[in-house]
């Protein structure tokens, strides 16, 4: 066991050379009356989504009062300004000012230098099984810390049951598109006792007539391929439910939300922002509504709002996590503090819907395995949602050309960018993401399919970009993919994944 008592010391002492380092580097910079403690404020400040005094006090654990006695003197010394809000005058906001932020890019730039020398030495394969280790690392520590301080749930693979809908594996498949999760797929889950997914995005796009009439194809499509995966799956012994994602800003909402409902579909996973008006286009139905979410906030406000104005709730919710493929919830400036967060803020959501017994939680984002999956049951999740593993299943819809993609992709391929939606989506790199750096817009008509799109204003066009990915073209399309999709490997059956993740 040496080298047991030589990994010890030596993370013991290199925790102490980096914090001397640190301090060193504070004492000579341009801010040299800062201490660590208040760097490490103005961090959290700067990653805070709410900006608010708990807020900020709840991520650096500790209390609101502490906090106080910090900023008085971080405000005094000029890094943070402190406002009460119009709205609400008993709440206090705290941002940075611009010395603040001179502050905290000095004191990053200083360590990704430090980081950088330190790494010098080593290959790029010892770079990255180096950075594979610490993430492991990290994950044990943040995972036993929250298990020592609250409720650890049991594992209950399965039957599980929304509501009356029952589901016998705790496993959602994501609702991909363009042209990834439709039937096939679906049905394949189903069939293993998953719920099934089929996304409505863009649906329609091998119709004879999508160019002319793309809502009408959009939603012929749909209808069709909810009742074909019914029908496949309606003699299926212990089968799972079939339902559909639907994208909330999309053109024509209302429609495909109605089409879904009346094609059979057993439940509506709605994305792309906050689904208010949801329960009135449902009405009397007993489909089952499944808001995604990327935070406690927006699931407190979809609670607070459908039980006021529709005096109805949610039947499970999706926490979309920092993990996840395609477009995130968040900036790509919080990214690295909502990793940090990923297990805190299941734990709480869990909390929060035990006030509401009959809501279940599903959780996305870097799921690839059966240790993955206990993790963040224990923590408090009923379900888990799947989409990257699943892109490189045989039963997946979309082409083989960017399931091959998918295959080959190794961590370093994986690039989080800026889109014309305002938000920032996790890709695959390609030859087109590699020209997004030149800023050239390209020729396209848009005709404004999604309302929190820039349009026109756009280098490009989204969905032009996934129906690229759907034909089959590896190097000018929109390829989304989670953020363990280095890890994928060999394509796979759906039962083989299944048989992994369930395995004693």
């Amino acid at each position: 066991m040496d080298y047991m008592d030589t990994i010890n010391q030596s993370l013991v002492k290199l925790f102490n050379v980096v914090l001397k380092q640190e301090e060193k580097a504070l004492k000579e910079s341009t801010f040299r009356n800062l201490s660590m403690s208040e760097i490490h404020t103005l961090e959290a400040i700067s990653l805070s989504g709410q900006n608010t005094m708990s807020s900020v006090a709840k991520d650096l654990s500790i209390t609101v009062s502490t906090l106080t006695t910090a900023i008085d003197k971080l405000v005094a010394k000029g890094y943070v300004d402190r406002f009460r809000i119009n709205e609400d005058r008993r709440i206090v906001k705290v941002t940075l000012t611009e010395k603040g932020k001179q502050a905290l890019k000095e004191h990053e730039a200083f360590h990704i230098a430090m980081v950088s020398e330190a790494l010098a030495m080593l290959s790029l394969e010892e770079k990255k099984l180096f950075s594979d280790t610490l993430e492991s690392l990290l994950s044990f520590f943040l995972f036993k810390e929250l298990k020592d301080t609250n409720e650890v749930y049991e594992v209950k693979y399965g039957p599980l049951y929304i509501k009356d809908l029952k589901v016998p594996k705790p496993v959602f498949q994501g609702g991909m598109g363009v042209g990834y999760s439709l039937k096939n797929l679906a049905v394949s889950v189903s069939k293993e006792g998953g719920a099934g997914t089929i996304s409505s995005m863009e649906i329609g796009y091998r119709e004879n007539d999508y160019e002319i009439n793309p809502l009408e194809a959009n939603l012929r499509a749909l209808e069709r391929e909810i009742k074909g995966a019914l029908r496949e799956v309606k003699d299926v012994n212990d089968r799972g439910p079939v339902g559909v994602n639907i994208i909330s800003t999309v053109k024509g909402y209302e429609a495909y939300v109605r089409t879904a409902i009346s094609a059979g579909a057993e439940f509506i996973v709605v994305s792309g922002g906050l689904p208010v008006s949801l329960p009135a286009i449902v009405k009397d139905s007993h489909i089952k509504l499944i808001p995604l979410v990327s935070s406690l906030r927006a699931m407190q406000l979809i609670l607070k709002y459908w039980e006021k104005k529709h005096n109805r709730l949610p039947d499970a919710f999706i926490y979309e996590g920092p993990f996840q493929g395609g477009h995130l919830g968040i900036s790509k400036e919080r990214l690295p503090q909502e990793v940090f967060k990923f297990y805190k803020t299941i734990s709480a959501m869990r909390n929060e819907l035990n006030k509401y017994p009959d809501i279940k939680l599903i959780v996305s984002g870097g799921i690839m395995n059966k240790e993955e999956m206990d993790k963040v049951m224990a923590l408090g999740a009923h379900f888990i949602q799947m989409g990257t593993r699943l892109v490189a299943a045989k039963e997946c819809d979309i082409n083989d050309k960017i399931k091959k993609a998918y295959e080959a992709c190794e961590d370093k391929d994986i690039k989080v960018i800026d889109t014309p939606l305002g938000m920032p989506a996790r890709v695959l790199n390609n030859k087109f993401i590699e020209g997004l750096s030149e800023n050239k817009k390209e020729a396209f008509t848009c005709n404004h399919c999604l309302s929190n799109c820039l349009g026109e204003e756009s280098l490009y066009c989204i969905k032009d970009k996934l129906l690229l990915a759907a034909k089959g073209d590896t190097d000018n399309s929109l390829i989304y993919i989670g953020a363990k999709g280095g890890k994928i490997g060999e394509t796979k059956s759906v039962s083989i994944i299944f048989k992994e993740l369930f395995s004693s």
